[in-house]
């Protein structure tokens, strides 16, 4: 994916506005991993201003379009009420679809997020 090239830099300078431009052509045709890594710069300020409502629209994008990487961001923005309130039901239920869309992460996209308010998770163990 283009965009994760400008995001980190792979292959060519790294550009977190080129990043965004191509994530939102991909988000365009289609893509539901696209919004996703848009969701998590927004989420971590990633070379633009952090922005927990524009993150959480573009996590609801990339699930609407079946995502599970962003059905995972988006839950745990709720498990954890960040930029929305707190509901470990929702963050459940969206958990379970990242699970039925066969996402499988270890969190390392979502690395820049033990600086950020409540960031531990509620349900943890459950």
């Amino acid at each position: 994916m283009v965009g994760r090239w400008y995001q980190v830099g792979r292959y060519v300078e790294r550009s977190p506005a080129q990043a965004l431009n191509w994530y939102t052509k991909a988000a365009g045709l289609g893509s539901g991993d696209a919004p996703a890594y848009m969701g998590y710069m927004y989420l971590c300020g990633d070379g633009i201003p952090q922005d927990y409502e524009k993150a959480r629209q573009a996590f609801e994008q990339g699930q609407e379009l079946a995502s599970g990487r962003a059905a995972h961001a988006l839950s745990w923005l709720y498990d954890r009420g960040i930029g929305v309130p707190r509901d470990p039901e929702r963050a459940k239920t969206l958990m379970q679809l990242a699970t039925k869309y066969e996402f499988v992460s270890d969190d390392a996209d979502l690395n820049c997020t033990a600086h950020l308010p409540n960031a531990t998770s509620s349900t943890a163990g459950e």
